[in-house]
């Protein structure tokens, strides 16, 4: 990395994570003199693993042994086509590569030219570094710490005797202790002398003190060594995980794709996903079957219901009908008294005006008089006679509405005779419906964890992250 004008390390969050900012800045601005990338050729490409129809695993020898950091992305092109690619790791000569394309993937790639963006990775951090540096809450105080190691406190934790710790002993067991009862601990040692050991029993210590555990590093490799450490199931040579109920029930988990086959699918993310996935779904599948008498017998109540709400509808109609002719009873009954007395007013007015023709004295006057009361008389009569017809019209169509009104409640009485007696329908339909409610909210439940699920197992894998 290009040299920057510091000789030590700010001790202040943001200053330290503006510091490294700076740092990758102009290692961006050396490697962008430079062009930006660097290509590789690659030869004898197979297919180790297909992962849908347009992503896979491909495994290359690279011809010149250059070791190429691990989540680089770039292009891989071929005579005929060309794929976006990312690093998942490599071994000696051997590089495997995540391999995306619209079309369809050969089944091998005889020869190819890797073209990484050497600033990708680069253009990331110092993004992330910016961002941490605006905003300090983001750095863990560990994070100064790693860079001034004489700030942290050294400690001891106690390990607990458990079946998992039984024989782990010696440097390894102290080592573990340490860096269980201090915020920060380095450990070095050439290869064989038991690092991978001594970190798979302090992974199973933190998780037996209750804690959450993230093992990551700089390559997919280291991390997949200290994960095969801790669970592999060789007899004699079990790892501490390798019984204990965190693995067997899917809690030690490989987030991101790693082509190692000594990997268990049984920590592989997808694979924990897809198994959860399969229990969801069957726990979906189930609650429908539970559901389906339960709906059928909504429907069969609900057409119970119906049928008693129709029987309940015409009676009340009737009801209304027989107010309504009892009310226009009583107005006929009105109307022939009206008419009655009209007719005899009318004749009165009769008398009236024959006496006032044969007045002797102001008899034009009389008679006009008399005529005009007349007439009056025999307009009421006549509208009273009108109403009265009326009456008689609606009130006969009453009595139609009524017979068949009393019909047809006969028929639905005969009906409702032959539904389902005991509790009443809508208590019945009630209690159904409160126990479909439930079905259904443990059904929506275990739909939106398998959409979780998946959505998580994506964006995880999507970052190819070995952390």
């Amino acid at each position: 990395m290009t040299a920057i004008d510091s000789e030590r390390p700010p001790a202040e969050a943001s200053s330290l994570a503006a510091w490294f900012a700076e740092g990758v800045r102009a290692e961006l601005t050396a490697l962008e003199k430079d062009g930006g990338s660097q290509s590789y050729e690659v030869l004898a490409g197979k297919l180790i693993e297909k992962r849908g129809q347009t992503q896979a695993i491909f495994q290359f020898i690279i011809a010149d042994g250059t070791r190429i950091p691990e989540e680089a992305s770039g292009k891989l092109k071929t005579a005929s086509d060309e794929f976006m690619v990312t690093v998942i790791g490599q071994q000696a000569d051997r590089i495997d590569l995540f391999v995306e394309t619209t079309a369809a993937l050969p089944p091998g790639i005889h020869r190819a030219m890797l073209i990484i963006d050497d600033t990708a990775l680069l253009r990331k951090l110092a993004q992330v570094l910016d961002e941490t540096a605006q905003n300090p809450s983001l750095v863990n105080p560990l994070a100064v710490t790693t860079f001034h190691p004489t700030n942290s406190k050294l400690g001891f934790a106690t390990l607990h005797p458990t079946s998992a710790l039984i024989n782990f002993d010696g440097q390894p067991r102290r080592i573990a202790e340490q860096a269980c009862g201090s915020p920060l601990t380095y450990i070095w040692g050439p290869p064989g002398t038991g690092k991978t050991y001594t970190i798979a029993h302090l992974v199973t210590a933190l998780i037996e003190a209750g804690e959450r555990v993230l093992v990551c590093s700089h390559t997919h490799a280291a991390v997949d060594q200290a994960l095969c450490e801790a669970v592999k199931t060789v007899e004699g040579k079990a790892g501490p995980l390798a019984a204990h109920p965190f693995f067997l029930n899917g809690k030690v988990l490989r987030i991101g794709i790693t082509p190692d086959k000594k990997i268990p699918a049984t920590v592989r993310l997808d694979t924990v996903v897809e198994a959860k996935g399969r229990k969801l779904a069957d726990a979906i599948l189930e609650l429908t079957r539970k559901a389906k008498p339960l709906v059928d017998q909504r429907s069969q109540w609900l057409a119970v219901i119906a049928e008693w709400e129709r029987l309940a509808g015409l009676s009340h109609r009737l009801h209304e009908i027989q107010i309504a002719l009892a009310q226009q009873e009583a107005k006929r009954k009105q109307t022939e008294a009206a008419i009655a007395g009209g007719k005899r007013v009318l004749q009165q007015r009769r008398s009236e005006l024959e006496r006032a023709q044969r007045a002797w004295f102001w008899r034009a006057t009389k008679t006009a008089k008399a005529l005009q009361g007349f007439q009056d008389a025999e307009k009421e009569l006549q509208s009273a006679e009108k109403a009265f017809g009326s009456l008689q019209h609606e009130i006969a169509a009453g009595q139609r509405l009524v017979t068949e009104l009393e019909v047809a409640i006969k028929g639905q009485q005969a009906v409702c005779s032959k539904c389902p007696r005991g509790k009443s329908p809508s208590k019945s339909f009630h209690s159904l419906l409160w126990s479909l409610i439930r079905l259904n909210k443990k059904s929506a439940r275990c739909k939106k964890n398998f959409r979780d699920s998946n959505k998580r197992s994506l964006l995880k894998l999507g970052r190819f992250s070995a952390r």
